[in-house]
């Protein structure tokens, strides 16, 4: 019986290369629990070829709402469908990306560890786009005498489906664009000891660029819009075996 829910959004048209197939065999060799893998969005051909194994959802992304920032109103409603789908059967789910690859044996406990990137939510400028919700959020934080910590670390993270919906809900995520993992996080563990992900922390190594080396002794990696390379490529293909 599978007792944690794992799952990954998946946008075809801004993958690099062969992430999420990496990111899935990462999470079936390394992730010492019994659980389900989702994959909700678009079709890949890894993961139709992999179906004895993988619940695919069909998702088409949501349109584009003038003033709000898409990729984030698409993945609430990417997990609201989830949770419509699975809620009676688990209590949450692990929201990974498909760009992350577990590449050590870790356990729940490792994902359910609070983690934080920044202290303080950084102070934005931007008219439009990812920062400039991150502004949203730490104004809207600030007026709630919540916690203004960045939990954007890239890791999978685990949410509690009925504290999900209440952030959904009291924020009004579905039509409003927000840093979900920013609100969600300085709500419910805002005093919680939380760990720092610093660039040496054994959790997860971000590919920022493209000559960066991939470190063996981090659970993860993952890269960023510019850390995909035929070097990690290679790296993860010896690694698997592939």
């Amino acid at each position: 019986m599978n007792k944690y829910l794992v799952v990954i959004p998946y946008i075809h048209n801004e993958a690099q290369g062969r992430e999420l197939e990496f990111a899935v065999r990462g999470w079936f060799r390394h992730f010492r629990e019994t659980f389900k893998l989702v994959v909700i969005g678009d079709v890949c051909p890894f993961v139709i070829e992999n179906q004895d194994r993988i619940d695919f959802i069909p998702k088409s992304r949501v349109q584009d709402v003038p003033g709000q920032y898409r990729p984030h109103l698409d993945h609430v409603a990417k997990m609201l469908h989830v949770g419509r789908l699975f809620d009676t059967k688990f209590d949450g789910f692990i929201q990974a990306a498909d760009d992350c690859y577990p590449v050590q044996d870790f356990h729940f406990s490792d994902v359910l560890l609070p983690k934080y990137f920044e202290p303080e939510i950084p102070e934005c400028s931007e008219e439009e786009g990812f920062w400039h919700d991150m502004e949203k959020t730490r104004i809207r934080l600030q007026k709630l005498g919540l916690g203004s910590r960045n939990w954007e670390t890239h890791c999978p993270r685990y949410y509690d489906f009925q504290r999900y919906y209440a952030v959904v809900n009291s924020h009004d995520l579905r039509h409003q664009s927000f840093v979900v993992e920013n609100l969600y996080f300085n709500t419910y563990f805002k005093d919680a000891d939380a760990l720092h992900i610093t660039p040496d922390s054994r959790f997860i190594q971000r590919l920022e660029t493209l000559n960066t080396i991939p470190d063996p002794t981090r659970i993860w990696l993952s890269n960023g819009v510019y850390g995909w390379s035929r070097q990690l490529e290679s790296y993860l293909e010896n690694h698997f075996g592939v």
